[in-house]
């Protein structure tokens, strides 16, 4: 699984034209913090894409009912796997 989701994800890196769709716990905004990655202001965005459910004790604060996360690829056009 992890090396199609590798496949798909260095194909959308590479394709400016793929749509990118990220589900997950929203977080921010952080007004005096810039974006870590693209440096706007406020510094706000997704994290927790994954199933936020069953995690380690050190994470278990995180776990949520109805609450899984989701990245969603859109490609214009489709090429052979």
């Amino acid at each position: 699984m992890a090396d199609r989701l590798d496949h798909y994800v260095d194909r959308a890196i590479a394709d400016p034209t793929v749509g990118v769709y990220a589900f997950g716990q929203r977080w921010g905004p952080e007004e005096q913090t810039p974006d870590k990655i693209f440096g706007f202001r406020p510094g706000n965005g997704v994290h927790d894409i994954h199933m936020n459910q069953g995690n380690s004790d050190r994470f278990r604060r995180d776990d949520g009912v109805w609450q899984d996360g989701g990245l969603l690829l859109r490609f214009a056009t489709p090429q052979p796997h």
